[in-house]
């Protein structure tokens, strides 16, 4: 079982530890290749692990309710721990990526392309991230 408080406390400490290791990735290409990563970049890659951290998270938790043969399905309780998930992720983003990153590597025309990129690429991880579970359950 799990307390959605505690969850949400500890995907931001993830989701800030990604965003860490891209600030360092940045840094990488800036002195390598004299290439800067922009803001699209930066909400692209921590959206993505922050969608595959919610995705094999869900799967851990709905698995807690496994049958004896260890099937089980995602239900309403996984539907809503992925929601309040991808709240606090949206949360992070605009409370922390936008507010924090440098202005200099800002290449959006507005907000509303933060989030556009930030749908896209969660929809895109979350679904890969689930597809090998997925298929294996069809071939069941």
């Amino acid at each position: 079982m799990y307390i959605i408080k505690n969850e949400i406390d500890r995907f931001q400490k993830y989701l800030e530890a990604e965003y860490q290791l891209f600030l360092n990735q940045s840094a990488t290409y800036k002195e390598y290749l004299d290439f800067n990563l922009s803001l699209s970049n930066c909400l692209a890659d921590v959206t993505k692990h922050g969608a595959t951290y919610i995705a094999y998270r869900t799967l851990a938790i709905a698995s807690e309710n496994a049958d004896d043969e260890g099937s089980f399905q995602l239900g309403e309780e996984a539907s809503e721990f992925v929601v309040a998930m991808h709240n606090s992720l949206i949360d992070y983003m605009y409370d922390r990526l936008l507010t924090d990153f440098d202005m200099t590597y800002y290449d959006l025309e507005n907000e509303e392309q933060a989030g556009e990129i930030i749908e896209e690429v969660f929809s895109m991880a979350f679904d890969a991230a689930l597809m090998p579970y997925q298929q294996e359950a069809n071939e069941e």
